[in-house]
């Protein structure tokens, strides 16, 4: 229940339910909760639904220690299709996997390992051997430690969810309390579950590995410098744990705000519009809508709070306009700018057609024509059936004639069932709409993955066995038939309305295929501005801590305690544009799903690429919220830790990082080749960068010994040994979550570069690759 609380679909379903929450002060209710109740249960709501997300790092972390735990790898870069026999698969905590079987195309990756790093992954899955610390051993540990802790969480939000019913349901009833009793007892429960988990229950996970770190005796590093122990299973444990525990604490924060409103909304009562003003408010709002189905906007606009489009977007053609006549000129620019988007050339289209489709029902040659045959329709259908790009417009139309059809044919049968040979009997045919009218219905507000198809059925239905009736027995200008008269009527006046929006559509068409690339390439720029956004805040907040001890302004006794340091500032836009980048990858997803309909004479598409691309980037989601987690939860003494201790934070690093985004988002924008040269394996250079610092280090110690006393007296934590005790803190656990969180994420980034060679195609450096091994055998103290 966890794992599905945090599926995207939930995202999508709550960022479309909070686009409308700004209305909800302009309407009049009867209930318990007030407009501003509901709102204010946004925020907790959208923090349990971030840290549920998070769950799904496990898995995916999980699997990707298991194949690279493999010892023959293959040596380079690898992409490969195969076919397989699965499904929806769902992996439960024991590693079993249950799927819907079905047939489809699926491209396994493989990102090239270095040398380096064969020889450290090597060297380290001898060690789970030897010390007993096998994933495989750990998972069952995890599983029966959590147990209880998952069995009160999911009590707890069926509580959650049954007191919300109730609140909703019960407007016109009296208010019964034993939602509410039930609500306050799973938040005990739940409370004394987390915290026998937190001081006892947890233990079982870290014993295995603390017993081999004493028996080291704190020293991860041997003579040589190999690691002595290996910490990966663990980390991955950690990785379940500390989300669990994030989203159970979520939960609780979500509990208490419902018990409040259950206590101090005790009844029902008529609630009055409270923000008609902000009518103007919510006209002006250029983001926050809620998404409409089977559209993608490929580059969104930047809104006004999108620093990196507002504020470091330059023109490079031209400087700021300067006078009256510059400004005046820009105007006239930004309006033919405007006009060669996608969005003006659709409504110059639907314009266009409209107009095209209006005047045969004005001019006197053929008004009556027009009218006798309800060429309205027509019209009609033109508007609605055309889209803004060609897959969407393909998509719509076998959708609309399939439902044309089937509504056809039920409106005829409710007039053959209820008029016989008959003109029309008004209770044969109300009796036989009755009958049809339930499962019309049902469909239309229930099969929501066929919404125009239930539409077109159940206005064709109605119009049939309408015009029918009106034929037989009101006059009327123009008589259209009945029964299968209308029926072909019909099917031809869609199919004139249609025709009409095909001819607009090609001159010219706009292909859903360059759309989804330019949407993968926007949304890939703003995953990197998320990662932009934890490591500035992170660096941003280590400068103040620094600054505030220089000045003497910090107090020892709040640097162990968790969230000692504000994260207001970053935490509220962080999950709005998370929010954001989560609604676009489902646009996208739904929009890979009308491409099929559109032909390419150039070749075929590489779907499977685009589908793997968009299964990566929802991992990279869940990586940055997993990183957030652990960087807004650990106290100052750890994030100095993970700000020195590990190569994530490491300048050269975050500049490859960033250049490896910027480089793949550009490429994937324009359709330019990626050069071959650039970095393919982050997790390689965050090894070598790490080696780097320390051999400097050492160098620089020597050299300088006064300073260099002064440089390790400004880290102590950086060399301090580690213990079966502070192994078991769940400071520890925050620790390691963000640090496997860190370095998935370069690995999700390595297998975007990847399929962006793939698609957009490789400059070659001849010569690069063999020097390359090489060096890098040559380094690594081994011959040629």
């Amino acid at each position: 229940m966890v794992f599905k609380l945090g599926s995207w679909q939930h995202f999508k379903d709550c960022f479309a339910v909070t686009a409308k929450t700004p209305m909800l002060n302009l309407e009049f209710s009867y209930g318990r909760w007030s407009a501003a109740d509901v709102q204010g249960l946004e925020l907790p709501l959208r923090a349990l639904l971030t840290r549920a997300r998070g769950l799904s790092s496990f898995t995916a972390q999980y699997s990707y220690h298991l194949s690279t735990r493999v010892d023959s790898l293959p040596p380079s870069n690898t992409i490969s299709r195969v076919t397989t026999t699965s499904g929806d698969a769902t992996e439960s905590l024991d590693g079993t996997q249950a799927s819907k079987k079905s047939k489809r195309k699926h491209l396994t990756l493989r990102v090239q390992d270095t040398h380096r790093l064969l020889h450290v992954r090597g060297h380290v899955t001898a060690l789970e051997v030897s010390q007993h610390t096998h994933i495989s051993e750990m998972i069952p540990i995890v599983y029966s430690a959590t147990a209880s802790l998952r069995k009160s969480l999911s009590k707890g939000l069926e509580s959650m969810s049954a007191a919300v019913r109730d609140v909703n349901s019960r407007r016109y009833k009296s208010v019964k309390r034993e939602p509410f009793d039930d609500l306050r007892s799973a938040r005990e429960t739940l409370r004394e579950a987390l915290a026998t988990y937190k001081e006892s229950g947890r233990i079982a996970i870290v014993q295995p590995l603390a017993d081999a770190i004493d028996s080291v005796s704190g020293k991860l590093l041997d003579e040589h410098g190999r690691p002595t122990v290996s910490f990966r299973p663990l980390f991955i444990c950690f990785v379940f744990e500390s989300n669990l525990c994030w989203t159970t604490e979520a939960t609780i924060i979500l509990m208490d705000q419902l018990i409040k409103l259950m206590e101090e909304r005790k009844r029902n009562r008529l609630w009055a519009p409270t923000g008609l003003r902000k009518i103007v408010n919510l006209l002006r709002r250029e983001e926050g809508t809620a998404p409409v189905e089977g559209g993608v906007n490929p580059m969104p606009e930047p809104s006004k709070d999108d620093k990196y489009s507002r504020v470091y977007r330059r023109d490079p053609d031209a400087r700021p306009p300067k006078g009256i006549i510059q400004n005046l000129t820009f105007a006239v620019w930004s309006i033919w700018h405007f006009f060669r988007t996608n969005e003006a050339v659709f409504a110059i289209k639907y314009t266009i057609v409209t107009i095209a489709l209006w005047l045969p029902q004005i001019f006197r040659s053929s008004a009556e024509f027009t009218y006798n045959e309800k060429g309205l329709w027509a019209l009609i259908m033109a508007q609605f059936g055309l889209s803004m790009y060609m897959s969407d417009q393909i998509g719509q139309f076998v959708a609309r004639i399939l439902g044309t059809v089937g509504g056809g044919v039920i409106g005829m049968l409710i007039w053959y069932i209820g008029s016989g040979h008959g003109l029309g009997n008004p209770y044969g045919i109300a009796a036989a709409f009755g009958v049809f009218i339930i499962p019309m219905l049902f469909a239309r507000l229930f099969w929501t993955q066929r919404v125009v198809e239930s539409i077109m059925l159940s206005v064709t239905s109605v119009l049939v066995v309408g015009y029918s009736w009106i034929d037989t027995h009101l006059p009327s200008q123009g008589n259209p038939g009945y029964g299968y008269e209308i029926f072909w009527r019909r099917v031809v006046l869609v199919l004139v309305g249609f025709a009409a929006s095909f001819i607009m559509m090609i001159l010219p068409p706009q292909s859903s295929r360059k759309a989804l690339r330019l949407g993968t390439a926007s949304t890939l720029s703003q995953i990197s501005q998320l990662y932009g956004l934890l490591i500035s805040s992170w660096l941003t907040v280590e400068e103040e801590a620094e600054d505030e001890k220089a000045n003497g302004k910090e107090d020892d006794s709040e640097e162990n305690k968790p969230n000692s340091r504000p994260y207001e500032k970053w935490q509220p836009a962080f999950r709005a544009k998370l929010m954001t980048v989560a609604a676009a990858l489902s646009a996208q997803k739904m929009q890979m799903g009308t491409i099929k309909w559109e032909r390419n004479i150039r070749g075929g598409w590489p779907a499977e690429h685009y589908e793997k691309l968009l299964e990566i980037q929802v991992k990279m989601l869940s990586d940055l919220i997993q990183l957030a987690g652990a960087l807004s939860v650990l106290s100052p003494k750890w994030r100095h830790r993970l700000l020195h201790k590990t190569s994530f934070l490491n300048p050269n690093l975050i500049s490859d990082v960033m250049a490896i985004f910027g480089i793949i988002s550009m490429s994937l924008e324009t359709g330019h080749p990626v050069h071959d040269v650039l970095p393919s394996n982050l997790l390689d250079r965050s090894v070598y960068h790490d080696e780097q610092t320390h051999t400097v280090g050492e160098r620089f110690k020597r050299f300088d010994r006064i300073d260099g006393q002064e440089a390790a007296e400004a880290a102590p934590i950086t060399n301090e040994p580690l213990t079966g005790q502070k192994l078991m803190s769940m400071e520890y656990s925050t620790f390691a979550t963000g640090v496997s969180a860190a370095f998935h994420l370069l690995h999700a980034l390595d297998q975007v570069h990847l399929i962006t060679k793939e698609l957009c195609g490789v400059i070659p450096l001849e010569g690069y690759n063999r020097w390359k091994e090489e060096y890098e055998l040559k380094h690594l103290g081994r011959s040629v």
